[in-house]
C-alpha cells in the first residue's frame, strides 16, 4: 500500500508528468531516475541478504530473445524427448519433418512453425527457430547429458545470511519439499543433529560429511556389488600369492591390471615380462617399468578407482601424455590404430563390460559422464547438495566458494577406508578376543605350512585331511591323493587372508561408526576433491594408532533408535489339539517345504529330503503326513540330487490322495509357537465367545517383543515378564504393580540399551568388571542375560541375580 500511495503521490506527478511532457530537455535520464528511487523507495525497502548496497544499480530490461523466451519451451521440450524414448538426434529430425503429424501440437505449442502449421518460423521474436533446436545436437546419442536446473535450491541457498528464524523456516520448506522419504529422513536427522551441537555451545570449524551409499541401492545393485567386492578381495590374494614376498599396494594394483588385460599393454598390443622377470628379453615390456593410467584423467574428474585404471608400458604413457587415449590414437602417437585397439579391448575375457565400454567411447566428455555416474561421486549427490545448504542455513555459513578453503567436506567411504587402513586403525575392532583369535589362526596356519614342507607323501594325506572345515581345504580337481605344491599354495594364500582380516573392518564392533567419524574429524578440506584425496593422510607428528586406541576404549555405543516390532501378516488360526487346548495353526505350500527357506528377493534355499522330513510333525492331516513320509523314502532312493529334485517338482504338480482327489497345495500345520498367549485376535467381529471358540484373525510378533520388565517377587528373587507387540508397555507395568507376587518393578530391558554396573561380577569362572554394557539376549525362564562390552566381547548367561547385586541398571 504504501509503495502504490508512494507511486500516485510521487512518480506519477513527477517522473512520468516530465517523461511525456514533450518539451526540450523534459525527458528523465536514467541517473535522475536512480537518484528519485533511491530517495523515495530506496529506503523503504529491505534488500535480500547478500544484496546490501545495490539499492542503486540499474536494473536492465529482460531480453526477449534470450533465455527467458527460450527456457519454458526448452523444458517441454527435454519432457517431450523423455515421453517419445528417442535419441536426441531422432527427435530433432522428426521436429524438423513437417510431413510428420505426431508432432504438429508440440511444433505449435513451442511456436516453431506459424499460424497455418506449415511453414518453419524464422522470426525469433515470434517463437523457436530452428537453429534453437541445435541444444539437440549437443546432449549427444543419449540423454546422459540431460541437467535440468532445480532453482528452488538456489532460491533457498540465497537464504544463508538471513536472520535465525528465516534459516530455519527455509530448513523446513527445503526437507517438506523433497519427494524422497529416506532423503527426508536423513534430512530431518541431520537437522536435529545439528540442533544438538549448537545447544552445547560448541564453535563449528568444519563439517565432514560421509553418505553409507549402499543403503540407497536396490537388491540387484548391492547385490552386483557385493560380488564385485568379493571378486576384487580375491584377486588381491592371488596377485600377492602371485608377486610373493613383501610387496605394495601398487604393485598388487599392476599386476591385477595385467591379468585382466591379458598380458600386454593394450596402446601397442605387446606383452609385459613376467612381474618377477628381472632381464625382459626382447621384444618384451618392463613390468616394473609399467604405469598406472587413468581412462579418465583426474583433471576431469576422473578418480582412482579401479574401474578407471589401464596398465600401460613406459613408452605408451610418454607418447599419451596428457591427452585422452582416443585423442591420442586420432592423432597416431600409439604404434597401433583405433579398430586394432578396439580388437584387444573386446578380446580381454577378464575385463568387465563397462571398463570395455568407457575404453571403447571416442568422447572423453562422455567417458568421464560415464565414470562418475558409475562411482557415484559424493560430490554430485543430490543429497550432498541439499545437506550443504542444510548446514549452511543452520550455521549462518556462506556457501563455499570457488578457491577457498571448505568448511563442507563430502567424501566418500572409500577415502575414510583408505586413511583408516593405512594407519592400522581397524585392527583396534573387536577387542582383544578378535585380535588373539587371529593371531591364534595365523599360528596355526604357519605351523600347518611347516608341516606340509616336513611331511612324507605317506604322511601328507592325513596330515591335510585333517585340516580345520572352516579353511575350506580341497585337493585338485580330479585328484584322489593330495599334491604338496597344492597344499602349500592354498596354506598361503590362508596366511594372505589372515593378515588382510586384521586391517579389516569389523562391523560386529557396533564402534566402528564412532571409529569412521574420528578419522572424519581429522581429514583435510581436500578430502572432498576427488584429484587430491589420494595425497594425504592424518596430521603428521602423532601415533595415531595409540592416540584412537585410547579414545575409543570409552566409547560405548548407543541405539539412537529400538526397532519397533511388529506383527506378522500371516492370519493363524486357533485349534483344539491332543489335549483338547487350543493351539495355532498355519497353512503351508507343501512344494517349499522340502527346501531351507527363502532369500531376500524370495528365491528357494538349497533343496534337500531332510527338510521334508523335519516338517512332517508339524502336518495336521495324518494321511497327508504319510503319504509325504512315503515319497521322502522313494525320493532318497534316487542317488543323482538334481533328478531328485525335479522329481519332487513333478510330483507335487499331481499330488493328490487319491487318484480324482482333490490336488494338494497347501496343508494345515502347527504352528512353531502354538501357545494362544503368543497371538492376539484381531477380527473386527470380535467377541469373548467367538475367541474362546478359537474363532477369529490371530497375529503374532514378526521377531522379537517389544522388551521385558525386571520386577522382584515377594521373596526379591528377580522375575522377567516379556511385553509382547500387542501388549501396552504402561499397561503390562500397572498389572505387575497390582499383581500381589510383585513386590517392586526394577526396570525395562529392551535388546541393544545400555545398562551399567558399579561392580565387579563373578559368574562361575567370568568375571565382569565394573561400566556400561549393551544388553544381548534375555533368558526369561532362565533369568539370565547376554551382555556385550564395549569392545564387543560377549558375556554369555550372567545370572540376573547377580548383577543386581551391584546395583545393575539402565542408563541409555
Amino acid at each position: 500500500m504504501e509503495l502504490k500511495r508512494l507511486y500516485d503521490d510521487h512518480f506519477a506527478e513527477t517522473v512520468l508528468k516530465r517523461m511525456t511532457s514533450g518539451k526540450t530537455g523534459g525527458a528523465m535520464t536514467k541517473k535522475m531516475l536512480c537518484d528519485w528511487m533511491g530517495e523515495h523507495i530506496g529506503p523503504k525497502t529491505t534488500p535480500k541478504p547478500g544484496q546490501e548496497g545495490k539499492g542503486k544499480e540499474i536494473i536492465e530490461m529482460p531480453k526477449a530473445t534470450g533465455r527467458a523466451r527460450f527456457s519454458r519451451p526448452a523444458l517441454r521440450l527435454v519432457k517431450e524427448l523423455l515421453l517419445s524414448g528417442l535419441s536426441p538426434a531422432e527427435f530433432k529430425a522428426a521436429l524438423l519433418d513437417l510431413n510428420n503429424p505426431a508432432y504438429d501440437e508440440l511444433r505449435k505449442a513451442v511456436k516453431l512453425v506459424g499460424d497455418g502449421g506449415r511453414e518453419m518460423n524464422t522470426q525469433e521474436m515470434r517463437g523457436m527457430i530452428a537453429a534453437d533446436l541445435d541444444f539437440l545436437d549437443n546432449i549427444g546419442a543419449s540423454w546422459d547429458k540431460i541437467s535440468i536446473r532445480d532453482e528452488r535450491l538456489e532460491a533457498i541457498s540465497e537464504l544463508t545470511q538471513a536472520e535465525k528464524e528465516a534459516r530455519q523456516a527455509a530448513i523446513t520448506r527445503m526437507i517438506g519439499m523433497e519427494i524422497n522419504p529416506k532423503i527426508r529422513h536423513r534430512l530431518t536427522l541431520l537437522d536435529h543433529i545439528l540442533d544438538e551441537v549448537i545447544a552445547d555451545g560448541r564453535p563449528l570449524d568444519r563439517v565432514v560429511l560421509e553418505f553409507a551409499r549402499e543403503e540407497w541401492l536396490g537388491p540387484k545393485r548391492r547385490k552386483e556389488l557385493m560380488d564385485f567386492q568379493a571378486e576384487r578381495k580375491q584377486q588381491n590374494i592371488t596377485a600377492r600369492l602371485s608377486l610373493g614376498g613383501e610387496v605394495t599396494q601398487k604393485a598388487v594394483l599392476k599386476h591385477q591390471l595385467l591379468t585382466e588385460q591379458g598380458g600386454r599393454c593394450l596402446f601397442c598390443g605387446k606383452n609385459f615380462s613376467n612381474p618377477k622377470t628381472t632381464n625382459v628379453a626382447h621384444g618384451e615390456l618392463s613390468f616394473e617399468n609399467a604405469h598406472l593410467a587413468h581412462i579418465v584423467a583426474d583433471s576431469k574428474g576422473g578418480p582412482r578407482a579401479y574401474v578407471n585404471l589401464v596398465l600401460a608400458c613406459d613408452g605408451c604413457n610418454r607418447a599419451q601424455e596428457n591427452r585422452y587415449h582416443a585423442d591420442a590414437f586420432a592423432q597416431n602417437r600409439f604404434p597401433i590404430g583405433w579398430d586394432a585397439f578396439m580388437g584387444i579391448v573386446s578380446g580381454c575375457a577378464g575385463m568387465r563390460p563397462f571398463k570395455k565400454k568407457i575404453l571403447c567411447t571416442k568422447s572423453e566428455d562422455e567417458a568421464a559422464l560415464m565414470v562418475q555416474n558409475k562411482t557415484a561421486l559424493q560430490e554430485t549427490a543430490w543429497i550432498a547438495k541439499l545437506a550443504r545448504v542444510l548446514i549452511c542455513l543452520k550455521l549462518g555459513w556462506k556457501l563455499d566458494a570457488e578457491g577457498e578453503e571448505r568448511r563442507i567436506v563430502v567424501v566418500t567411504g572409500s577415502v575414510t577406508n583408505r586413511v583408516a587402513t593405512r594407519y592400522g586403525l581397524y585392527s583396534l575392532l573387536g577387542g582383544p578376543e578378535r585380535v588373539k583369535k587371529l593371531a591364534d589362526a595365523k599360528a596355526a596356519i604357519e605351523t600347518a605350512v611347516k608341516n606340509v614342507e616336513e611331511a612324507s607323501d605317506d604322511e601328507l594325506d592325513k596330515l591335510c585331511d585333517d585340516f580345520p572345515k572352516e579353511w575350506k581345504m580341497k585337493k585338485r580337481k580330479g585328484a584322489d591323493h593330495w599334491d604338496k605344491d597344492h597344499a602349500l599354495w592354498l596354506l598361503r594364500r590362508l596366511h594372505i587372508a589372515n593378515e588382510d582380516e586384521i586391517n579389516e573392518k569389523d562391523r560386529k564392533d557396533d564402534r566402528h561408526h564412532a571409529l569412521d567419524a574420528m578419522v572424519l574429524s581429522f581429514l583435510s578440506h581436500k578430502a572432498g576433491n576427488p584429484r587430491e584425496s589420494l595425497y594425504f593422510g592424518l596430521p603428521p607428528g602423532k601415533n595415531w594408532k595409540e592416540e584412537f586406541s585410547l579414545r575409543l576404549s570409552s566409547v560405548q555405543a548407543e541405539s539412537l533408535r529400538f526397532e519397533k516390532p511388529v506383527l506378522r501378516e500371516t492370519i493363524y488360526g486357533l485349534r483344539p489339539g491332543e489335549s483338547g487346548k487350543l493351539s495355532a495353526v498355519i497353512r503351508r505350500e507343501v512344494f517349499p517345504m522340502a527346501y531351507g527357506g527363502l532369500t531376500p528377493d524370495g528365491k528357494l534355499i538349497k533343496f534337500a529330503v531332510g527338510n521334508l522330513r523335519s516338517r512332517l510333525p508339524s502336518i495336521r492331516i495324518k494321511s497327508i503326513s504319510s503319504l509325504l513320509g512315503a515319497i521322502a523314502n522313494d525320493l532318497e532312493g534316487i542317488a543323482d540330487g538334481q533328478k531328485r529334485e525335479k522329481e519332487w517338482y513333478l510330483l507335487c504338480q499331481d499330488l493328490r490322495l487319491k487318484p480324482n482327489g482333490p490336488l494338494i497345495k497347501k496343508v494345515s500345520c502347527w504352528s512353531d509357537k502354538p501357545e494362544q498367549a503368543n497371538y492376539c485376535n484381531m477380527s473386527k467381529d470380535w467377541t469373548p465367545e467367538r475367541e474362546a471358540a478359537g474363532k477369529g484373525q490371530w497375529r503374532c510378533a514378526k521377531g522379537s517383543h517389544q522388551g521385558q520388565w525386571v520386577y522382584l517377587d515377594t521373596l526379591s528373587k528377580p522375575r522377567i515378564r516379556a511385553v509382547k507387540v500387542f501388549e501396552s508397555i504402561a499397561k503390562v507395568k500397572s498389572d505387575l504393580e497390582a499383581d500381589s507376587d510383585c513386590a517392586r518393578v526394577v526396570m525395562f530391558l529392551q535388546s541393544g540399551c545400555i545398562v551399567k554396573i558399579d561392580g565387579e561380577v563373578k559368574s562361575g569362572a567370568k568375571k565382569l568388571p565394573e561400566g556400561n554394557y549393551r544388553v544381548g539376549g534375555v533368558e526369561e525362564a532362565a533369568r539370565k542375560i547376554d551382555l556385550y562390552s564395549a569392545g564387543g566381547t560377549k558375556f554369555e548367561k550372567i545370572p540376573l541375580t547377580s548383577l543386581l547385586t551391584q546395583n545393575f541398571r539402565r542408563v541409555h
